[in-house]
């Protein structure tokens, strides 16, 4: 692992983690810890069709990698803390979303 990845790894808060169950380019179920950056709709040179996408540094891999949403089947936020906690400028929390 780089240095910069084990300094990331340090830095990451344990409610940022998330684990995601989702099927590989074989059709495999997978489990990964990531850190979500952002979804976007687009294409890669991996997933040419554009569909929506998830990109996540992966914790497990020690890199930053995208994620065709409609393969993900499982979303679990990390609990082991008792976290997440929520933020009060969340959507769900009736906060108004930052559009850049």
């Amino acid at each position: 692992m780089s240095d910069a990845a084990v300094g990331y790894t340090e830095r990451v808060a344990q409610d940022q983690i998330v684990r995601i169950a989702f099927l590989d380019s074989q059709g495999r179920r997978v489990v990964r810890r990531v850190v979500p950056d952002r979804i976007w709709f687009g294409r890669t040179d991996w997933v040419p069709e554009p569909q929506w996408l998830l990109d996540a540094y992966d914790l497990d891999r020690h890199r930053v990698r995208t994620y065709p949403m409609r393969c993900i089947e499982d979303f679990t936020p990390n609990t082991e803390q008792g976290v997440p906690h929520g933020r009060s400028d969340s959507i769900s929390a009736g906060g108004v979303p930052v559009l850049g």
